[in-house]
């Protein structure tokens, strides 16, 4: 009988999820952090492929927030991706897609690839179309607090009006950003300063503040916005606080099924 009573009493305290709470005992919840969902201005979004991590018994969103429903949609391969959208997409109330992994759907005739992605259209009130591209990547382990993304939100491009903010993870990046973050990034050694990409951001860069679109020029010169996006991070995380590490961080997981 003592031992039925703290088990009661357990169960009080810490109730489990309805759902599983008759199958099995609830697992060790991974606690997202604060900014666990990367905003992207749609118009970085749908220029080039979005990463987006998939890992076991966990959900990702996908959510438009920039006044676009979702008309279509294709996994190319759906042998271990899941997905579900909020509303269905005949009803022109799609915006946010939820997607998951599966132990495995075997399908007659259909290849298969480590690194599938997701293609989606969607449309504005007034017809216009955009399609976007997404790589999943297929993941082990748990996410990683401060690295991975519990999902990705499509939010309309920053009213500046001069197209010259790149959205990163940390936030919007200013002019003022990319260039602290193109410095940092030549102190540090992730890139020479003779390689030819530096002079290529720092003439795109004096080119934007001379009154040119920085995504014009990013587009029409072939420079990566993932390129932009990283440098802005670089700078915007060095004007963060500092937080102490109590535990050594978790290795890094490979990209691979497990």
């Amino acid at each position: 009988m003592k031992w039925i009573s703290i088990v009661i009493l357990l169960g009080l305290i810490w109730p489990a999820p309805a759902s599983l709470a008759q199958t099995r005992s609830r697992p060790r919840e991974v606690s997202p952090p604060a900014e666990s969902i990367l905003r992207l201005g749609e118009t970085q979004a749908y220029r080039e492929p979005t990463a987006v991590s998939l890992f076991p018994g966990r959900s990702v969103v996908i959510d438009f927030r920039n006044g676009e429903m979702i008309s279509f949609i294709q996994v190319s391969d759906p042998t271990y991706v899941l997905f579900q959208t909020n509303a269905a997409i005949e009803t022109g109330n799609a915006k946010t897609i939820v997607l998951r992994l599966s132990e495995g759907i075997r399908f007659e005739h259909l290849t298969q690839s480590d690194r599938p992605n997701l293609i989606v259209t969607t449309t504005l009130p007034d017809g216009t179309l955009h399609t976007y591209s997404f790589d999943l990547n297929i993941r082990s382990g748990q996410p990683v607090a401060g690295r991975d993304f519990n999902g990705i939100a499509i939010v309309p491009n920053p009213e500046t009006g001069d197209g010259n903010t790149i959205q990163t993870s940390l936030g919007a990046a200013t002019l003022n950003d990319l260039t602290v973050g193109l410095r940092l990034s030549i102190q540090r050694g992730y890139t020479a300063a003779n390689d030819p990409i530096v002079g290529q951001i720092q003439e795109l860069l004096a080119r934007s503040r001379n009154g040119e679109s920085l995504m014009e020029l990013a587009r029409t010169q072939r420079i990566s916005m993932r390129l932009l996006s990283a440098l802005g991070e670089i700078a915007l995380a060095e004007q963060q606080p500092r937080r102490p590490i109590s535990t050594p961080p978790p290795s890094h997981e490979s990209n691979s099924r497990q």
